[in-house]
This record gives structure tokens, sequence and C-alpha cells, in this order.
């Protein structure tokens, strides 16, 4: 792979055509962040879960100040790895700043494709389309557009969103080739004939069928390195910095979930400022009588501490292996390489074990499992009866309501029909979820007493 290549300026639209951009005082990198930051489906991220659903605590994290912070790390880890790169391999036309920008954007729009309630919202979609009472509507489809919907993946929806949804009418977000090659994690349509051929490129699917032709043009324009299952499926390895944009969001999800957990009461202070320090104490900027303040400013200031050290290591470690990245070599995410990886999956076992797993977070991603489920049954069940939206039934009515909502068309055929739902559903913030499922279950009526 080539660096020039790599960091394309131009701009895909949905429909294949290549647009350049308008020249004014930003860089065509800085406009793919204020595209990305002034879309509806970023705006939405306000109220979809980070990890504590619901929160009444405002200082908890959404994934819109999750994402925030992602790409605010981003842009510096991004910026040291351009300040090498410069150096190194004197890219025409680029600067240190163009990687943090490129890797800022792609950082902001990561988690853009993320159903409500996280990853319970995902297991919720797929494990609907999995159902065995729907084996004989799906035989239509073929293989992978079933695991497209099986296997609901955030990252392929987000995928579909900034190269389609957000301005369908216009071609897209319209990103640059680079940006659009920093944002996609995992390169590759769905498959298990995938999974291994990669590293971690390979780990899950980036991309829906409906959005297989984009991803080969991206692909294409940026020089990817391809590879082929013998069954024919198709992936290719990540654009190098995928591994930054993917690093920046380990450091987040290491340190501030865990912040938010103490925060709510799920565990002590004491026990992240344990592991914390085990990291920020390799800074020469630690200092043991800031350590010893009072408990809140304590753990803020260790992970701001932790978090430079961590910065500093994936920056080197992705020094030392770039040859191999570039090369397209099939290669582990980034932290597997840093001499704080141990202190890193410390902090993720802490995480896990108090604060995904907590009982008032289990408590509420379960009713949000349960809404996502009914709204897809009430809305799925409508698509495949095959019923007039003239007639006078449940399912017709259903027909109308997404008919207004340019959800169903009768002309579309049915993996359109289906993946028009998913849009729907999953792009719903975690409030709405919950209140149109109560709404449409007749829990709760519009206007009247409850």
């Amino acid at each position: 792979m080539d660096w020039t290549k790599l960091m394309s300026r131009t701009r895909l639209t949905h429909n294949g055509t290549r647009l350049e951009g308008p020249i004014d005082d930003r860089t065509e990198y800085q406009r793919d962040w204020d595209r990305i930051l002034f879309s509806t489906a970023f705006r939405r991220l306000h109220d979809k879960t980070q990890v504590f659903p619901l929160p009444e605590d405002d200082v908890v994290h959404s994934r819109l100040t999750h994402s925030l912070e992602v790409a605010s790390i981003g842009r510096t880890l991004g910026t040291n790895v351009g300040e090498y790169i410069c150096e190194t391999h004197a890219p025409e036309g680029l600067v240190a700043r163009d990687f943090g920008d490129v890797v800022a954007a792609a950082c902001l729009a990561h988690d853009i494709g993320n159903p409500p309630f996280g990853h319970a919202g995902e297991d919720a979609i797929g494990s609907f389309f999995s159902d065995p009472r729907l084996e004989n509507a799906l035989s239509a489809l073929t293989e992978r557009q079933r695991d497209d919907l099986r296997k609901f993946e955030g990252n392929a929806q987000g995928f579909r969103i900034v190269t389609r949804l957000q301005l369908e009418d216009s071609g897209g977000l319209r990103l640059t080739a680079a940006t659009l090659g920093a944002f996609m994690k995992y390169p590759r349509e769905v498959g298990s004939d995938l999974e291994k051929l990669g590293g971690a490129a390979s780990k899950k699917h980036g991309f829906l069928q409906s959005e297989a032709a984009i991803a080969e043009r991206l692909a294409t324009e940026l020089g990817l390195c391809p590879y082929r299952s013998p069954s024919g499926g198709f992936g290719w390895q990540r654009h190098p910095l995928a591994y930054v944009v993917e690093a920046a969001d380990d450091i987040c999800n290491s340190t501030l979930d865990l912040e938010d957990g103490a925060r709510l009461g799920h565990l002590l202070s004491a026990d992240v400022d344990n592991r914390l320090s085990a990291i920020a104490a390799r800074s020469t900027r630690y200092s043991k009588s800031q350590y010893h303040s009072e408990p809140r400013h304590r753990t803020s200031y260790l992970r701001t501490i932790a978090i430079g050290v961590l910065i500093q290591q994936c920056k080197d470690a992705f020094v030392a292996h770039e040859a191999d990245i570039i090369s397209g070599k099939p290669l582990p995410s980034l932290n597997t390489f840093i001499a704080c990886r141990k202190d890193l999956q410390a902090l993720y076992e802490l995480a896990k074990e108090k604060c995904y797993q907590a009982p008032s977070v289990l408590e509420l991603e379960l009713a949000g499992y349960d809404a996502l489920r009914g709204l897809l049954d009430k809305f799925v069940s409508a698509a495949i009866s095959g019923t007039s939206i003239e007639a006078k039934t449940r399912e017709a009515r259903l027909l109308q309501f997404l008919t207004q909502r340019s959800l169903y068309r009768m002309e579309q055929g049915l993996y359109e029909q289906l993946l028009r739902i998913v849009d729907y559903v999953s792009g719903m913030t975690d409030r709405y979820a919950l209140s149109l499922y109560r709404r449409l279950a007749g829990i709760e009526l519009p206007g009247r007493i409850r």
C-alpha cells in the first residue's frame, strides 16, 4: 500500500460518482469532520447507550460524548503517527495534521451505526432474524443477505449510514476515501469463511451486501490489499489508520467506562485508581502528591496521565510495525504490542465484571432487548405478509405506518424492505425505541391518562 493513495481526497457517492471538493479555508479532511458532526445520525448518539442505559447522572457517557472523546484522542495519536509518516515517507502534499484530521473524523463516526442499547441492541436484532419462524420467509435471500440480518453488526450499519442513508438523495455524506478507509474497521463482507483471513481486520464484517459495490470502489481507490476465501467471499486488509482509530477507541473503553462505573457506585474509586496508577506511573509527568488528592480528582488525574502513556505506546507500536501494516500483513490490534497490554486487559476485566454485567445495566438492556424485538416483530411480519395497504387489517395499518415514513415500498425486493426496517429501528434512540414500542403495543396511548 502507498500512503499517497491511502490519503486520497476523492469523495465517493453511493452510486459510484467520484467528486472533487470545493476550495475554501478548510482541508478536505476537516470538511469530513464537519459533515459527520452536523449529521442527524451523529446527533442521535446523545441518547444511545455507551455502557449504562438511560443514566440519571448526566455526566455519564452516552455514545455521543464517548465518540467526541475518542475523536480527541484519535486526533492526537493520528497526528503523532503522521509526524513519523511524513518524516520517513514524505508523501506529497501531506502534513502530520492531515493524518490526525482523518483519524479524528473516522473516530467521530466510529459508533454512528450502533443501535439503541449498545451490544444488547445488536444481539436483539440479530437474534430476531435468526428465529426459525422466519426461515421460510428469508429463503428467497442469498446466504450472505440473510447473514447481514442474522449477524447484525453496528460497524456495517455505520458504513451504510455514512455512504448512503445520510443525505441519500445527494449520494450520502460523500466523505473522502481516506476517512472512509480509516473508518472501516472490518473491511470485508459477512461470512464465516472470512473470519480468520485478515487478522484483526476480519473478526467481523464491515459492510452489507447493499454496499458491497461501494466498498469495492473504495478499496480500489485506496489500493487496499485484497483477500478471497475459497468459497468466493471477499475482503481487504485494513487501511493502516484504521488501526489507529481502533487504538483510540480501546483507550477510551478501558479508562472512561470505569470512571462512569465508579460514579454510579458499581465499583470503588480505589479499585479504578489502583489499576490506572499502574499505567500512569510510567509517565515522567506522574506526581504522587496529585495521586493523594481528593478521590474524584485523583481518578481524573490518573486517567489523564494514563491516557497520555497509552497514546505514546500505541504510536510506538504503530511505528514498530508500520512496515508490516503497510504491506498488508494480517495483524492483531495495536494494543497487543504495547508495554501496558496486561494493565489494559486488567482494566477491561474490571469493567466487564463490575460495569458491563451490573444488575441495573442488565435490567435495562433486557427491557431494550424486548422492545427492539417487539418492534421488529410488528414491522417485519407486516412486510412479509403480502398484505395490501388498502386492506382493513393490522398488517395493512403497520404497512401504512412504514410507508408514511418512506420505509416500505411494494416495488422493493424483500432484502431492501427488511434493510429499511432495520435502518429505522437501529437508528432510534434508547428512549424513542421504548416509547414507540409501548405505544404500538397499547401499553401507552398518546394523549391519554396512563
